[in-house]
């Protein structure tokens, strides 16, 4: 299985489940070039993964692989572009001149091995950069849950919570959106992660109390992908519950490799 921009990664995850055998995550290198100043990288990208990667820990922050692998950003090794693998290979070339700009006046150390970059610099760069790129309330909303996870791991708990707060937010305000209804359900669960994780257990169990008397049943998806999205939904909102009331939800520093 070939890795796709993931605009609905999360959305099929019960199918993977069902489909994909499990299976070590495999790269290959890639040569890309910098849609901003030209320069070819030696990248990796995906080859091959098992449906274990959306079991792991990290689904109690909402967070699923590859966005806590660090290889998924990808960074330029001169201009220092940094963006998701699919965004650097799609960026839109109208935006070329004003991102350089950005770039220009950032004054990060980086290394030649983008895997070796702290996720802590890629966030900082990539922050600045998809600012630029006109992302709405849902990307954000994922871009700090995704933070919040990384700066956990590089022991940042200060930084980490801070994202939380900014995601939870951000959660919460499409909450507060009618044109959201379809998606309630996750919606909640993903404010009851943020609630748990920045030591709100009651405020997260009440969340995930109500995201388990709903359905998710967004549109321009089909009846079987929603459908078992909804199930790995159901699943984890009871497991989550279940970990909080007992005390075994895996902590920030407790998570897969």
């Amino acid at each position: 299985m070939r890795l796709q921009r993931p605009g609905r990664i999360v959305i099929l995850l019960a199918t993977l489940l069902i489909a994909v055998p499990s299976a070590a995550i495999t790269t290959v290198p890639v040569d890309v070039i910098c849609p901003v100043c030209g320069t070819k990288n030696r990248f990796y990208d995906y080859a091959s993964w098992g449906s274990y990667v959306y079991q792991h820990p990290s689904k109690f922050q909402f967070v699923f692989w590859p966005y806590t692998s660090s290889e998924t950003f990808y960074v330029c090794s001169h201009c220092h572009l940094t963006l998701l693998m699919w965004d650097f290979k799609q960026f839109p070339k109208e935006k070329r001149e004003q991102v350089r700009r950005v770039l220009e006046k950032l004054r990060i150390e980086t290394s030649p091995d983008y895997t070796k970059i702290p996720m802590s610099v890629k966030l900082v760069i990539a922050g600045k950069v998809y600012e630029q790129l006109g992302k709405d309330q849902a990307f954000w909303a994922g871009f700090h849950r995704v933070a919040a996870y990384h700066l956990a791991r590089e022991n940042r708990p200060e930084d980490a919570a801070a994202a939380r707060t900014k995601a939870l937010a951000l959660t919460q305000g499409m909450l507060a959106d009618d044109k959201n209804s379809e998606k309630r359900k996750e919606l909640l669960l993903i404010s009851a992660a943020m609630k748990h994780f920045l030591k709100d257990d009651s405020g997260a169990l009440s969340d995930l109390a109500a995201a388990s008397q709903l359905r998710f049943t967004p549109e321009g998806v089909g009846k079987k992908e929603a459908q078992g999205h909804d199930a790995y939904l159901t699943q984890l909102i009871s497991e989550y519950a279940d970990g909080i009331k007992k005390g075994t939800v895996p902590s920030d520093l407790k998570d897969e490799p």
